[in-house]
Formats: C-alpha cells, sequence, structure tokens
C-alpha cells in the first residue's frame, strides 16, 4: 500500500535531517512516496533515455543547466505519476526541486547555487527524504552542511 504524506509529514522529515528553517511551498495537500528502489533501478535509466531522445541531455550555460534538468526531472515524475493508474487519487508525488550553495574547493572562492532533486521514499522504517543529481542521473549523499545551505524547495 502507498504511503500518504501531508504537508506537516513532509516538513517534519526534512526537520529531522536538519532543514528547520526554510520556507517550503507545498502546492498540493496530501503526497505519495515514491519507492526508492523504482527510483533508482527503472526511473533513472528511462529518465536518461527521455532526455537523450528529446535531445535535452547536453548541459548548455543558463540554457539547460542544472534548474532546468531539476525543472524537467520533477515534472517528467509528475506526469509518470498521472499516468500510474494504481496511484492513489487525490495525492501528488513527493517529488521536489531545491537549491543548495554548493561550495568551491578553496575557501576563497565563492560558493555557487546548484539545483537537484530530492524525493520522499518510505523505506519500511517512515519517510525518508533521498537526493539526486537529475542530469547524470544519480543518488546523491548531502552533507549537514549542504543541507544546511538549501535556499529553496518546491514540491
Amino acid at each position: 500500500m502507498a504511503t500518504l504524506l501531508t504537508q506537516n509529514d513532509i516538513r517534519n522529515s526534512l526537520t529531522d535531517i536538519g532543514l528547520a528553517t526554510l520556507d517550503l511551498f507545498f502546492p498540493d495537500v496530501y503526497y505519495v512516496c515514491p519507492d526508492w528502489d523504482w527510483v533508482q533501478e527503472i526511473f533513472f535509466p528511462n529518465w536518461r533515455f527521455v532526455m537523450d531522445t528529446l535531445g535535452v541531455a547536453t548541459w548548455q550555460p543558463e540554457a539547460n543547466d542544472c534548474d532546468d534538468f531539476a525543472a524537467l526531472c520533477k515534472s517528467y515524475l509528475r506526469i509518470l505519476h498521472v499516468r500510474t493508474k494504481s496511484r492513489p487519487p487525490g495525492a501528488a508525488i513527493a517529488v521536489a526541486d531545491l537549491n543548495y550553495w554548493l561550495q568551491q574547493e578553496t575557501s576563497t572562492t565563492p560558493g555557487v547555487l546548484h539545483a537537484i532533486n530530492l524525493v520522499i521514499c518510505n523505506l519500511g522504517k517512515g519517510p525518508e527524504v533521498k537526493f539526486f543529481e537529475p542530469q547524470i542521473p544519480k543518488a546523491l549523499t548531502l552533507s549537514p552542511t549542504q543541507i544546511q545551505d538549501i535556499t529553496y524547495v518546491a514540491f
């Protein structure tokens, strides 16, 4: 059975990983958790194929950079969710795009904003936040500092 989350459930999951002070954008009331195995094993290769097929897999400054990959990836996950006949009615998919300060290797070089995606999955022990890089695509682990450097999250 699919796990349904409210906005408060999502806010609590983000607070649990250290993301407590951010204004979040929730356009929907209820969200369903995608299966993390499905995201990695089915969605990632399919998303790569879609990007290649549509000719949008190549990074281009400003025209097709990290925020564009994150937005397109979130939209494609939403399309797949809507087309899933077995999805719970009245719930969006728990996927968001986000920006965080990606620090450079030297302390004298300023950081740059980087956009990625997150999904909230149920891995058997309750909702869990998972980050991923949509351009590659691959799972990411953000450090506590990187999580604190998140400036924007939109579901």
